[in-house]
């Protein structure tokens, strides 16, 4: 607002150095006026002391030097009616002047003009006749003019006044474009947004309060964002810790017995040679125990991936995919033909040996997810989509810098794909729970139709120590 200050300061003083000039102007028209009627009546009074009437008469002839009387007018004649002398107040007014005039006497009424005469005795013959007439329209013609210079200048101080406000205006509210971008942002309710960062100074104290606000929302958010993977991550540390404890009890208990029952049933087999009948029965326990154990071995397999380490690679991670695909189930007409393509490049996008992968330690955490989530995204295709293929595909990238890894993850069948994949990631643990994993590391899911099939896909950004280098 203080800029529209300005503009009316300036205004109002702009209003005071025209109405001082033209104070100044009115006086020097008023003296000149003034000036001009006393030596209309110095010439009248010496011509009418005059006794010879063509003197008199070349004395009153108007002159070059004659000016204006100011709304006034002088008519000298003589007693057979001629004029001598006629002093006018001004010429002419402009065309727009009187039709304004016109207007405004129209609706307020026109003021009336006087004459006041008398005769100027002469030394010899008849006397003068002299007559001073008042002309109200100069004076209403110098008002209206000096009200529309008025009314301009006003007019000019507001025009000015809005286009400052305006401006002001303007400028003040141009942020609110990038706060509004800035919340809609935050709707995801992560944390650290570009947008809310680059938030500038706010031209207005209440708007750069509610950047402030923002700002620091951002960050309680990031804070709070990652507290919750951290959580996540422990969860998931602390479930692959009781998979671990499952899958030994299950090796050192089941297993134990299961091996103990089979060597029983074989030895029942070969003590009932000859009684068809019992030897049967015994038969049939064995092939039951292998059963139960290749189960618990698949079980086993699930809770405790084959190739797991202390110190994972991504080299590692491979063999435990490459274990997996091994696992996948073959033979069947229906079974799904798994492939698994594995990826190395280098900052430029040139490939390398995947044999070079051990050369990138992944966190422990990293590496489950991993294999998790490939895990549950192929157990969903072999369930659900009726695919005949489906890709496995990662994709490590090395930084330029040669910090880090940028690892794109997929998994692409030719199925009959997913309906509503908004509706899956809100049912049962599939999606759900790849969605969830990869989060804590701090990638999203994506879920797009392949026609045929469906792809899911992930990006995920690995820091590596400074040890390492491609």
């Amino acid at each position: 607002m203080r800029r529209a200050a300005w503009v009316a300061v300036a205004g109002v003083l702009l209003w005071a150095v025209i109405g001082l000039a033209r104070m100044a102007a009115d006086v020097d028209e008023e003296l000149d006026g003034a000036r001009a009627l006393a030596s209309l009546f110095e010439r009248l009074a010496s011509a009418s002391a005059m006794p010879d009437p063509d003197r008199a008469r070349r004395l009153l002839a108007p002159g070059p030097g004659d000016g204006p009387t100011r709304h006034l007018q002088l008519r000298v004649t003589d007693a057979s009616g001629g004029t001598l002398l006629v002093a006018e107040p001004e010429g002419q007014l402009p065309a727009p002047v009187q039709a304004v005039l016109a207007a405004v006497e129209s609706v307020f009424g026109d003021t009336p003009s006087f004459t006041v005469a008398w005769m100027q005795p002469r030394p010899q013959g008849e006397a003068w006749q002299v007559a001073l007439t008042a002309r109200p329209q100069s004076e209403r013609a110098e008002a209206l003019i000096g009200l529309g210079v008025d009314t301009l200048l006003l007019a000019l101080v507001v025009l000015g006044m809005l286009v400052a406000i305006g401006w002001n205006t303007g400028r003040a509210l141009a942020p609110l474009a990038r706060l509004v971008a800035a919340i809609g942002e935050m709707g995801d309710g992560e944390g650290r947004h570009p947008g809310v960062r680059r938030l500038p100074a706010m031209p207005v104290a209440e708007l750069e309060t509610i950047a402030g606000a923002l700002r620091h929302l951002d960050g309680e958010l990031a804070t709070a964002q990652a507290q919750r993977r951290q959580l996540a991550r422990q969860l998931q540390v602390l479930q692959e810790e009781e998979r671990q404890r499952l899958a030994q009890e299950l090796h050192d208990e089941f297993g134990q017995h299961l091996t103990a029952l089979r060597a029983n049933a074989a030895w029942l087999q070969r003590r009932l040679a000859g009684q068809d009948e019992l030897a049967g029965v015994a038969r049939e326990m064995a092939q039951q125990c292998e059963a139960i154990q290749q189960d618990v071995r698949g079980v086993l397999a699930r809770l405790r991936p084959p190739g797991t380490d202390e110190a994972p690679t991504l080299l590692s991670v491979g063999h435990m995919l490459d274990a997996l695909q091994r696992a996948w189930p073959r033979g069947a007409a229906d079974a799904t033909r798994l492939v698994l393509d594995l990826q190395l490049q280098d900052a430029q996008g040139q490939p390398l040996d995947w044999a070079l992968a051990a050369q990138w330690p992944l966190s422990a955490e990293t590496a489950m997810v991993l294999y998790r989530i490939s895990q549950e995204a192929l157990s969903n295709v072999a369930r659900h989509a009726q695919a005949s293929t489906a890709r496995l595909t990662i994709q490590a990238r090395l930084r330029a810098e040669g910090r880090g890894l940028g690892l794109d993850w997929s998994v692409q069948d030719d199925g009959r794909g997913i309906a509503d994949p908004a509706a899956a990631l809100q049912q049962g643990s599939g999606l759900a729970g790849i969605k969830q994993r990869l989060w804590s590391l701090g990638a999203e899911l994506t879920v797009h139709p392949a026609r045929p099939g469906t792809l899911l896909a992930a990006h995920i950004e690995v820091d590596l120590p400074e040890t390492v280098h491609g």
